[in-house]
């Protein structure tokens, strides 16, 4: 295909917590298993994509933020896109001992060890109805 067709976009990606308070960042292309360089702002982190129109593209986003009673994940934010996430996999990993009272979005599987148990939750055509909130148990 010849490369004036390619589009040009920036992803804004919002933290529900300040971006300062995020830290161990990384967004990979995994169609091209590269990096893609980001800015963090004061609340998001922008990042730039090429592609092809009708084109797809997996992106693999992580991060951590501090741990409080109530941790919010924004997700209604996709709604921006004007469609539904053709396919969405999150992740969360936690130590064995930390005690969640609640999710909004119950897991679809979870696996634990020793020292780490993760939750997955795989998801199509997904439009998020609300933003994803974790409640734990202080100690």
């Amino acid at each position: 295909m010849c490369s004036h067709f390619i589009h040009h976009t920036g992803i804004l990606f919002p933290f529900a917590v300040p971006a300062a308070m995020i830290d161990s960042i990384g967004v990979i292309n995994l169609n091209e298993a590269r990096r893609i360089a980001w800015k963090k702002r004061d609340r998001d982190i922008v990042f730039n994509l090429s592609l092809n129109p009708f084109d797809t593209i997996i992106i693999h986003l992580y991060y951590r933020q501090p741990l409080a009673g109530i941790n919010s994940y924004m997700l209604t934010s996709s709604r921006s896109w004007g469609a539904p996430l053709k396919k969405a996999v999150y992740t969360l990993t936690t130590d064995t001992n930390l005690c969640i009272r609640s999710f909004s979005l119950p897991p679809d599987s979870s696996v634990r060890d020793d020292l780490y148990k993760t939750c997955y939750w795989n998801k199509t055509d997904f439009d998020p109805p609300s933003d994803f909130e974790i409640i734990i148990d202080e100690e």
